[in-house]
């Protein structure tokens, strides 16, 4: 089966658990973080993340 990628990106304000609500909804969608980036700007939040998975799994995690 081939995997497909997609890139997440994610800003908004930042609090305790974003990464781990972030990388629950990847890993409940059966799909895979290879990559990240985060940074705290401020009070806001910046993450951006390369994902791999089936293509179930990767239409799964538009929101």
């Amino acid at each position: 089966m081939k995997n497909n990628l997609a890139v997440i990106t994610a800003v908004g304000s930042d609090r305790i658990g974003i990464v781990d609500d972030i990388t629950s909804f990847i890993e409940k969608k059966n799909a895979h973080i290879l990559e990240s980036r985060m940074a705290v700007l401020g009070g806001d939040s910046a993450v951006i993340m390369l994902v791999s998975g089936e293509k179930r799994a990767i239409t799964g995690l538009e929101i």
